[in-house]
């Protein structure tokens, strides 16, 4: 975490874990106060990422979350806790969406993002 854009931007383990003031005393050995379940990270990033966090409610992984079903969350492409490079961020795609449609294998009309999928699917509101 120490070297997330997070950290820089001024927030810190309290930001999303609340106080948790037995786990730094206990250097680590307590749990911390607040852990946000798969459904509720939307909401918590949604608090600096709005425009994001709404898009993503809206799609078709944010439906699946919602409804507690196996589906993407905010941190399965974005690690909460450290900056995820763009080829593993690819690799969550392909982790679940291993049979590709055939328009997926042609070259996007513009290349609009570093992520494959993102220059024909909106990043936070995957829609097909």
């Amino acid at each position: 975490f120490r070297t997330h854009k997070h950290l820089a931007a001024g927030l810190d383990c309290s930001s999303c874990h609340g106080e948790s003031k037995d786990h730094r005393d206990a250097a680590g050995a307590v749990e911390v106060d607040r852990i946000a379940a798969p459904h509720q990270l939307a909401e918590l990033c949604g608090t600096c990422h709005a425009a994001q966090a709404k898009s993503f409610l809206a799609s078709r992984h944010g439906e699946l979350v919602q409804a507690m079903e196996r589906g993407p969350n905010c941190g399965t492409c974005h690690d909460v806790h450290r900056v995820r490079p763009i080829l593993a961020m690819q690799r969550r795609c392909v982790s679940c969406h291993k049979q590709r449609p055939e328009a997926c294998a042609a070259e996007p009309a513009a290349q609009t993002s570093k992520l494959d999928c993102a220059n024909c699917h909106t990043p936070h509101g995957f829609q097909p």
